[in-house]
């Protein structure tokens, strides 16, 4: 897993989520150090402290959460994805049926395709995607257990 590295000589940041590109930021608790190691997927800002001078926050920047996985297999942990490689649709099953999931498609460039809950299976159109590989991030909603895989468009 990654970590989102500040490369100046000050002693005190501020690490903070943003909902978008140009929403505003939510301080995260306890964020304040040079480096700091998202659990969750999405954008993150930082802003400088440096003796009284507050920085503007920084660009958003989007970070993915990944994971290594069994690429031999369909299914990741708690979720199914076929067929692999996809052409018209794709169909997600959770093993825990009950729990709300966020699944989230995105593109090789960073592109957020697709983004939206579910419970127990979801049907995805592929038919209007651009033939290549995107990660798929699958989010628990209750127990915000995540978990990524790789699929392929035709």
């Amino acid at each position: 897993m990654g970590v989102i590295n500040v490369q100046f000589l000050i002693n005190n940041f501020q690490f903070s989520t943003c909902l978008g590109l140009n929403n505003d930021a939510t301080a995260i608790s306890n964020a304040t150090a040079q480096s700091f190691r998202p659990s969750l997927s999405g954008y993150y800002k930082v802003q400088v402290n440096n003796a009284g001078c507050i920085s503007l926050f920084s660009d958003p920047y989007y970070y993915l959460v990944t994971s290594v996985i069994n690429i031999a297999s369909n299914t990741i942990g708690s979720y199914k994805l076929v067929p692999n490689p996809a052409t018209e649709r794709l169909l997600v099953q959770a093993v825990n049926a009950n729990n709300k999931i966020n699944i989230q498609i995105i593109a090789a460039n960073g592109t957020m395709i697709i983004n939206q809950e579910f419970i127990g299976n979801i049907s995805i159109a592929m038919s209007f995607f651009t033939p290549g590989m995107y990660t798929v991030l699958l989010t628990d909603n209750k127990t915000k257990k995540q978990e990524s895989k790789q699929i392929i468009k035709q």
